[in-house]
């Protein structure tokens, strides 16, 4: 089984206690069977959302930091060439990936179909 997770710019920040919040959903995530696949937005990424403007110019601060971390664990991170919920919906379409863990539900329009939500 494959689960990937959308990883949204308000999930995690520089915070240390965010960031250790973090590493135990991780040790959780370790003790699973599942092979995880981090998905990231990439330097493509709209520039408008919902009819509001979005800094797509650079990545957030916490993006490094938390790829490290997810890559200490062992753990896959993917970089998508734009908006990570069109990555994942064409990932899932085409059937490489089985669940989509995520807190957007953007990822229907883009053909997510199997879904969690928390």
């Amino acid at each position: 089984m494959c689960l990937t997770i959308d990883v949204p710019p308000a999930f995690i920040s520089l915070h240390p206690g965010h960031l250790q919040i973090f590493f135990f959903k991780l040790c959780k995530f370790l003790r699973s069977p599942a092979t995880w696949v981090f998905v990231f937005d990439g330097p493509n990424r709209p520039t408008i959302k919902r009819g509001k403007a979005v800094n797509s110019s650079t990545a957030p601060s916490w993006v490094g930091p938390c790829k490290d971390l997810i890559e200490c664990f062992g753990f896959h991170v993917h970089q998508a060439p734009g908006e990570g919920e069109a990555e994942l919906g064409k990932l899932s379409s085409h059937g490489f990936i089985d669940v989509i863990l995520t807190t957007d539900s953007d990822i229907f329009v883009f053909g997510g179909s199997c879904v969690l939500r928390r």
